[in-house]
Order: structure tokens, then C-alpha cells, then sequence
């Protein structure tokens, strides 16, 4: 009896591990190359607006490099026993308790299982001919003429009989975006898989951002530019992919556009990387972000002064620019959890050693305390008008209010009590007399300046 549970378990192995060598060996299957010039290639490519008709050219000629995928997606896998593994995978002894190595089985599967159900899941859907394209993308375009019409004012002057006709209309258009849709997850997925090893995503979040794409492209699928919707579908699909991949490549969530202007300047250090062996300075990327503006002021500043500018020339021209520039970079800069442990036994953690500078601090506390009731028995003993002067000059209102009261000038004071200037500046100084000359007021102001 523990032969066959041993027997059973290992064929339950082999089987997990036949299944995920598939997997591991997909990207080998669509000739996958991770180095720094496919990656530079496609960091250079901006997935934005409309696809011009030479981007969708570029498309088709790359969608000839991925030919062979649509082979493995298609390849006969045994789907039934996947299924029997999940059921099988965890065997048992003869005392009725599960082997240690059940659950080791079990994770493997898991990491497997999904994928091959959402294949399984898209390998059912029928791929279109050229021709039904062209029907379904027609009926996409006459929803969206149809649904212009039922939301304009056009309707009130409608018959019943046209406005279901025309709700007909968008009702089969629907049907026929989803048709699209649906037809063409295996685009979706195939390009998940080429990129997912680049932008170091999980292939299945790239496929379900990629069918975002597929949705934006069914509705925007115009047949007359006579390109297949596979074609045009890429473009669409590579732009949702890599917002996927900006959302969730940083802790700080960006505008699209600064997303565009970072790519840019992470492949221009990739290109001076490789070319001189190291990063290009700020003032570079400055120069590469802005090379048409800053040309033409050194050509400018060159015929005026028979010398071309600095670095510090240039940038303090273009001061406004640069200091943009620098708010943006630091806009990637990495983030660090404050949990983050410092040590190697994991006793202290960098929250504890980052200090708050708006803490209150026990002491200062203390003494800023002791120091508003001395004041106050001062004032108090000292005549009114003296104590008024003091107060205003030095902004002593002793509120519990959170803003301090404004210190005032003495000529402020002056109009406040109708007095002169030069006359509350001689309460004030009498005021400072009084409390020289007072041995008890002395004694309780001097541990406060002797600190």
C-alpha cells in the first residue's frame, strides 16, 4: 500500500513539473531576448494618441516575430490531467497523516494551474477571418453613429419605430465589440508574455491591462484603414500595458505624460551607458530634454560674444526650466518603508532612528510652561500701563490660543494708547528698571537667562 501512495506522488510530480517547464519555457518559444537593446527599443516607443499608418506598419512587421507562439498556444496539453493533480497532489501515509512533501507539490501546482485555465479559457474562443472583421468593425461604427443619435435632440422629433431600430443598432454593435474582444484574448496574452520578463510583471496582470486595451481598440476600429484589427488591437494593447506597468512600478502615482518624459530619459541613460560606461549629469539630460531651445541660445550667445556659454550660463538662462526639471526628478526617487529593519537582528527599524522635529519635547515643554507663570506674576505686579507696553512689544498675550499674538512695533503701540513713540519706548525702559530694581522679580526672571 506505501508503494502505491509513493508511486502515485511521484507520477504527481513529474506531472507538475512537465506542466511548468511549459510555462518556464514559454518565452524561449517566442524568442524572447532579454538585453539592453530590445529593452531600449521598446523604452524608446511612446504608446500615445492615435497609431499613425507607419506605427501599424511597424506592428505588422513585428507581429512576424511571434508566430511561433500561436503554435504553442495552441499545442495539445493535457488539461484533465492538470486538473488531477490538484485533486491527487497531496497523498497520504498509512497512518492517515499527509506526507511533509504534499504541501511543497501543492504550491507548484498552484503557480501553474491558473495560467493554464485562463489558456484553456482562451483557446475556446474562435479566431476571425479577415472578412468577419470587417462586419463586426462596421457594426462597432454604426453603434457609435446609432448612440450619437438617441443622446442629441434628434430624438424628440423620432417615431417609436426608429428609436428601436436604432437601439437595435446598438445592441448588435455591443454584441460585435465583444465578439472582437473576445476573438482576439490570445493577442492580448501574447504580448503579455513577451513583455512580462521586460517590465518584470506577472504575465496575467499584463494580459487583463492588455484587454483593457482590446476594449479601447474595438471601439475605435475603423475597416476602411485596411489594416487587420490585430494590428491595430497592438497598439492599444502595448499602451494600456505600460500604464499598467507605470502604476505599478512606483509608490508615487504620476501624470501619463511625466510616465513619457521619464522612458525618455531612462533610455538616454541607457544609450550613453553602453556607448562611454557611464551615467550622463543632470546637466545632460537637461541638454537631451531641451536641445532645440538650448541650440539655438548658444548659437545666439555665441555670434553676441565670440565664445560659446557654461553649463552655468545656460542654466542660469533657463533657470525656471531647470529648476522643473529638478522637481522632477525627484519626483522617482526610491521610497523606503520606515519599517525598514537596520540591523541584523532586526531589533531596530529606521522609524526609530528618524527624528520628528515637530515633537514636543518634555523639557522645553516644561520650561516654556514655567516661564509663561513667571512672566504672568511679573506683570502683574508691575504698573498697568508698563505691563501693556511689554506685552504688545514682545507679542505676551499668554493665550491658549495656537497663533502667538504679533509683536508691535512701538509706534504701533504709540497710536493704540495715543501716545508718542519716543514716550512708549520710555514706559518700556522704566518697565526694565522697575524689574532690576525688584529683588523678587530679579530672582525669578535670572535662571532663565542664565540658561
Amino acid at each position: 500500500m506505501k508503494n502505491n501512495f509513493e508511486t502515485n506522488n511521484m507520477k504527481n510530480i513529474a506531472k507538475v513539473e512537465k506542466v511548468n517547464n511549459m510555462v518556464k519555457n514559454m518565452d524561449n518559444n517566442i524568442k524572447i531576448t532579454q538585453n539592453t537593446k530590445i529593452t531600449n527599443k521598446i523604452e524608446d516607443i511612446s504608446y500615445e494618441g492615435e497609431p499613425d499608418k507607419n506605427q501599424l506598419m511597424e506592428i505588422i512587421t513585428e507581429a512576424s516575430e511571434l508566430d511561433e507562439f500561436d503554435e504553442f498556444i495552441d499545442s495539445d496539453i493535457d488539461y484533465e490531467d492538470a486538473s488531477d493533480m490538484a485533486s491527487d497532489s497531496e497523498t497520504y501515509s498509512d497512518n492517515g497523516s499527509p506526507k511533509s512533501n504534499s504541501s511543497k507539490n501543492k504550491d507548484l501546482e498552484d503557480c501553474v494551474d491558473i495560467d493554464l485555465e485562463y489558456r484553456k479559457e482562451i483557446r475556446s474562443k474562435m479566431l476571425l477571418s479577415p472578412e468577419e472583421e470587417v462586419e463586426l468593425g462596421k457594426k462597432v461604427q454604426l453603434k457609435k453613429i446609432a448612440e450619437s443619435q438617441l443622446n442629441s435632440e434628434l430624438i424628440s422629433y423620432m417615431s417609436p419605430e426608429e428609436i428601436d431600430q436604432l437601439k437595435e443598432i446598438v445592441k448588435l454593435g455591443i454584441e460585435a465589440r465583444n465578439t472582437l474582444v473576445e476573438s482576439n484574448y490570445r493577442l492580448s496574452y501574447k504580448l503579455a508574455c513577451k513583455y512580462s520578463p521586460i517590465y518584470h510583471m506577472d504575465r496575467l496582470d499584463l494580459a487583463q491591462a492588455g484587454n483593457l486595451g482590446l476594449i479601447t481598440a474595438a471601439d475605435k476600429y475603423n475597416p476602411e484603414m485596411g489594416f487587420r484589427f490585430s494590428t491595430y488591437a497592438t497598439w492599444w494593447i502595448k499602451q494600456s500595458m505600460t500604464r499598467e506597468r507605470d502604476k505599478t512600478s512606483s509608490s508615487i502615482k504620476l501624470p501619463v505624460h511625466k510616465n513619457e518624459l521619464f522612458r525618455k530619459i531612462n533610455t538616454y541613460k541607457s544609450q550613453v551607458f553602453t556607448e562611454t560606461g557611464k551615467y550622463p549629469s543632470e546637466y545632460q539630460i537637461f541638454y537631451f530634454l531641451n536641445k532645440d531651445k538650448i541650440d539655438k541660445y548658444i548659437s545666439a550667445y555665441t555670434r553676441a560674444n565670440d565664445k560659446k556659454p557654461s553649463e552655468y550660463t545656460v542654466v542660469n538662462h533657463f533657470s525656471k526650466i531647470y529648476s522643473k526639471f529638478l522637481s522632477l526628478l525627484q519626483c522617482k526617487t526610491d521610497v523606503c518603508s520606515l519599517d525598514t529593519y537596520i540591523d541584523e537582528d532586526e531589533s531596530t527599524s529606521l522609524m526609530d532612528m528618524v527624528s520628528d522635529d515637530n515633537a514636543l519635547i518634555p523639557e522645553k515643554e516644561y520650561m516654556k510652561k514655567a516661564l509663561k507663570e513667571d512672566l504672568n506674576k511679573v506683570m502683574d505686579n508691575l504698573p498697568e500701563r508698563q505691563a501693556m507696553v511689554l506685552k504688545m512689544h514682545y507679542g505676551l498675550g499668554f493665550s491658549d490660543s495656537a497663533v502667538a499674538p504679533r509683536e508691535m512695533t512701538l509706534e504701533e503701540i504709540g497710536k493704540k494708547i495715543n501716545v508718542s513713540r519716543e514716550r512708549v519706548r520710555q514706559i518700556k525702559e522704566q518697565a526694565f528698571v522697575n524689574i532690576r530694581k525688584n529683588p523678587w522679580m530679579k530672582e525669578i526672571l535670572e535662571p532663565y537667562f542664565k540658561g
